[in-house]
């Protein structure tokens, strides 16, 4: 068990991305951009739900996660005990008060200094590990579709695809369904494909693999509170 953000924490990204590149049996770039991609998810996931949901945004700050990697399994993030970051009782109509506060916590203060680490231990486009980004914010965001928290979920989701580290990764169509402007690498797995919201999906009529809809549908969840 590890902090991502430590001082020994770019030595530590390299290790998990080997040993995912291990478990998927493909290149450092793909197990980098697929490691990125379920991060994002597990920080998006619970900053989403909560702020539509609650009217709170959970703090998620860096030195309150640890990670947790076991042989053949996903990552797992660990939360200390839960506490609100910005306890935000205003309506969620009000998404610019929400949006700044869900992007400091999982953006500004995750996402980018991670990206940073793993371009230090791998050549891949900080463009794709941010599509990767949008795509598990819009997964997140979809994923809570059902629930009473849906519809606030959505527009907040699209309030902070507007921010400038995700701007142009991708967009929702008239229908609600969102299509990311950049691949996340999937297709490059054995037995991958194209993931629902690949943009090459939509130039190729190759069907999106069983074991990209599996991909599709857990790419989102919650950090674990840590014991």
């Amino acid at each position: 068990m590890g902090r991502i953000h430590e001082p020994s924490g770019a030595a530590a990204s390299a290790d998990l991305v080997e040993a995912v590149r291990t478990r998927i049996g493909s290149t450092s770039r793909v197990a980098a951009s697929l490691l990125f991609q379920g991060y994002a998810a597990h920080l998006f996931s619970p900053a989403l739900a909560v702020a539509a949901e609650a009217g709170l945004v959970p703090d998620l700050s860096p030195a309150r996660l640890w990670w947790r990697y076991i042989d053949g399994e996903p990552l797992h993030l660990l939360l200390a005990p839960a506490r609100a970051h910005h306890a935000l009782r205003e309506p969620v109509a009000d998404l610019s008060v929400f949006a700044d506060a869900v992007h400091d916590t999982v953006v500004a203060q995750n996402l980018g200094p991670f990206i940073q680490q793993l371009r230090t231990t791998v050549s891949i486009s900080p463009r794709v590990l941010w599509g990767n980004a949008a795509s598990a914010l819009a997964g997140a965001a979809r994923m809570l579709a059902p629930t009473p928290a849906g519809p606030a979920a959505h527009r907040l989701a699209r309030q902070l695809i507007r921010y400038p580290d995700l701007a142009g990764t991708g967009r929702w169509d008239s229908a609600g369904a969102f299509r990311r402007t950049t691949c996340c690498l999937f297709y490059r797995v054995p037995g991958g494909g194209y993931c629902g919201d690949c943009v090459l999906a939509a130039r190729s009529p190759r069907p999106a693999s069983p074991a990209a809809a599996r991909r599709n549908s857990s790419t989102t969840g919650p950090a674990r509170s840590a014991p």
